[in-house]
């Protein structure tokens, strides 16, 4: 004979676990897409990488390009 505080085991605690299955909040579907996003993009902002850049030394010319390779062209 299991006492009914066995803990996991026993009639009781599966009927409390249904009972809080049901006490989820339903499913709402997600909001049309017409309408405007929460956060806008603020327009005219300069990307944050425009003044930096400027600072930065010139970039590295790239490197040339390798010899043709050996399969025939058509």
């Amino acid at each position: 004979q299991i006492p009914a505080t066995s803990g996991v085991t026993g009639h009781n605690h599966r009927r409390r676990r249904r009972r809080l299955a049901t006490k989820r909040p339903p499913w709402r579907p997600p909001p049309p897409p017409c309408l405007p996003p929460l956060h806008p993009p603020v327009p005219e902002q300069p990307s944050p990488s425009a003044a930096p850049a400027q600072l930065l030394p010139r970039p590295r010319p790239p490197p040339p390009s390798p010899p043709p390779l050996a399969h025939p062209s058509p």
